[in-house]
Formats: structure tokens, sequence, C-alpha cells
């Protein structure tokens, strides 16, 4: 009995198990293949996000000269305006 359970049922069992396994491994690849693609897609974008923040902390730059050059231009108005009002008022 204990012979034939062994010719017979531990086979299948054992086929069931590397059924079962060789299931589990293509279902791995699979994940595997699909976080590849997942890493790969990000680390696209992480390259455009990069060029991104370069290119708008190159224009935070530009904007802070240009603010720069507007206060100077303002105070220096400011200064005129001043100037003239005390003209004024001496009159």
């Amino acid at each position: 009995a204990l012979e034939n359970f062994m010719k017979f049922y531990l086979p299948i069992y054992y086929e069931g198990k590397v059924n079962d396994t060789e299931k589990r491994i293509d279902e791995l690849t699979d994940e595997t293949e699909d976080l590849k693609k997942d890493i790969g897609n990000a680390s696209s974008k992480i390259v455009k996000l990069k060029k991104e923040i370069e290119e708008l902390e190159e224009e935070v730059e530009t904007n802070k000269e240009l603010l720069e050059t507007a206060n100077k231009k303002l105070v220096k108005r400011s200064e005129k305006l001043k100037r003239m009002n005390s003209k004024l008022e001496k009159l």
C-alpha cells in the first residue's frame, strides 16, 4: 500500500508543486519586468523634472536681477521726487 502510494500520489503531489513553482516564477518574472519599466519611466521623469528645476532656478535668478534693477530705479526716482517736492515747497 505504501509502495502504491509512493508510485501514484507522490509524483502527482510533486508535479503540482513544480507547476505551482513555475507559475510563481512566471509571475515574479512579469513583476520584475513591470518594475523595470516603472523604474525606467520614473528615471525619465526625474531627468525631466531636474531639467525643469534648473530652468526655474535660472528664471528665479533672472527675476532677482530684474527686481534689484527695478528697486534701484525706484530708489532713484523716489529721491528725485523728494528733491522736486522740496523745491516746490520752497516756492
